[in-house]
């Protein structure tokens, strides 16, 4: 990891610190776990060889699905520095709308999106990357198991407003979002969330990204 990706010129930094994300911090603390070893410590060994390789220390973010959950009360003890997320299907309690369900259309899941980043920015206890989509349709893999929630896809026009919002975000609280976001997804197809030019939509969503970020101040 340290001498084939993170001394790499073009791998991702931010404030000079080489960027890794963990998927699953609960996964590598059950391993930990199950070595007989403390909380964090294989986290904190990684830190440790990225420090004696002589780069600055790792900005190690955490995974993390929901706004309240195992990862969000313990990822600073474990040794992580901030969280980011892969994709959300409702709002930090699990619900749209007030209803116990997953999202039925892009605008709600929007909305969802927008109550996990304002919680984590307002809330959390770490910097927090925020995650964007481009949708949800798992139809290609056999459909969700509710099937409303398949209709969460936008057009380019929604997701420009989506990102927009986001960026928002980030201007307005630059030490709290790290000024980054991570879009999901470049070409999942199988579940619908997905910005690579497209015979349907063509480049409109890459349009849209460069539109709301192409002039973002770093």
């Amino acid at each position: 990891l340290v001498t084939s990706h993170l001394r790499r010129p073009e791998y991702l930094q931010v404030q000079g610190q080489p960027v890794l994300m963990v998927m699953v911090p609960g996964i590598l603390e059950a391993r930990t776990r199950a070595l007989g070893l403390a909380p964090g410590a294989l986290v904190q060994r990684l830190h440790k060889a990225v420090r004696q390789a002589g780069l600055p220390d790792l900005m190690l973010l955490a995974g993390a699905g929901a706004a309240v959950n195992e990862v969000t009360q313990n990822a600073r003890r474990w040794g992580y520095g901030g969280y980011f997320a892969y994709n959300y299907h409702a709002g930090v309690d699990g619900r749209t709308r007030g209803e116990p369900r997953a999202s039925h259309s892009y605008l709600e899941l929007d909305e969802d999106y927008r109550t996990h980043w304002d919680w984590f920015l307002s809330r959390g206890d770490m910097p927090y990357v925020m995650p964007l989509t481009s949708g949800w349709d798992m139809r290609p893999w056999g459909g969700s198991a509710d099937k409303l929630h398949d209709q969460s896809i936008s057009t380019p026009a929604e997701f420009t407003l989506h990102l927009q919002a986001a960026r928002q975000r980030m201007l307005a609280q630059p030490a709290r979002s790290l000024g980054l976001g991570v879009i999901c997804c470049w070409n999942e197809f199988g579940e619908g969330s997905f910005i690579e030019p497209t015979q349907g939509f063509g480049s409109r969503h890459l349009e849209a990204v460069k539109s709301v970020f192409g002039g973002a101040p770093r």
